[in-house]
Order: structure tokens, then C-alpha cells, then sequence
């Protein structure tokens, strides 16, 4: 099944690093199908123009990185 993770760099509610490190250390690496997604400057909102395309995208590509 395909996962898509998405992180604001600066989300003061979760701890992006620890999350993120965990996901590569369990949920990446030969024949996975997660997508991680780190947008540096938005916060936990992720407000972004572009990201209900972005979403969009990945789920008509098969949920493809």
C-alpha cells in the first residue's frame, strides 16, 4: 500500500526530525512505496497553492515517489 507522508519544517507540534528518522529507518528502502514530503518553511497548517495538486498527483501515478 502506498504512503505519503508530508512534514512542515517549521511544525512546532510534532517532532518532525524523530518522525521523519523513524520512517526511513522502518518504512524505506528496496521495494517501498513511501513518499515523504518535507516543506521546510510551513508549519504544522502546510498551507501550500500547489498541495491538493501535489496530493493529487501522487494518487494518479499509483502513489508513486
Amino acid at each position: 500500500m502506498p504512503l505519503m507522508f508530508i512534514y512542515g519544517g517549521s511544525d512546532l507540534r510534532i517532532r518532525v526530525q524523530k518522525s521523519m528518522e523513524k520512517i526511513q529507518n522502518h518504512l524505506t528502502g528496496p521495494g517501498s512505496n513511501c513518499t515523504v514530503l518535507y516543506f521546510g518553511p510551513n508549519g504544522h497548517a502546510l498551507y501550500r497553492d500547489d498541495l491538493s495538486d501535489l496530493i493529487a498527483r501522487w494518487i494518479t501515478d499509483g502513489g508513486m515517489p
